[in-house]
């Protein structure tokens, strides 16, 4: 989700709407060993001015609607990285929706079995169409 965003924000111009599910959004606000990996494998530095310049929630200015989907039980990512970009975008005056599944963990959308992952992809097909 994180590097989708980082293209999609790259190339605006080039996407009608754009859906994230569960992304890392800020690099500096995230800890443990993915975020270790992400910022020394994608970033390359161990100055927190660079990830946060390098950051979805720095970088995410594109016109192109955006809907963020996240559940509120995610250990992995932390929810309040969509709700931290969708307050920033929502702050420029940019369109963006965000869709919490209560007690829901990261990578919900694997599980075919959950109601909510198919809640989840049905708003992601409906918001693309619009």
């Amino acid at each position: 989700a994180t590097l989708a965003l980082l293209q999609a924000a790259a190339a605006a111009d080039r996407y009608h709407r754009v859906v994230s599910f569960f992304g890392v959004y800020d690099f500096t606000w995230l800890g443990g060993l993915p975020a270790t990996l992400m910022r020394r494998l994608l970033l390359r530095s161990a100055d927190p001015a660079v990830w946060a310049r390098h950051s979805p929630l720095h970088r995410c200015d594109m016109p192109a609607p955006l809907l963020l989907v996240h559940g509120t039980a995610d250990t992995l990512v932390p929810v309040d990285h969509a709700r931290r970009l969708h307050a920033a975008r929502a702050d420029k005056g940019l369109p963006v929706e965000l869709l919490e599944f209560p007690g829901i963990p990261h990578g919900f959308l694997n599980d075919a079995t959950l109601p909510e992952a198919r809640l989840a992809a049905d708003a992601a097909i409906a918001f693309l169409h619009r």
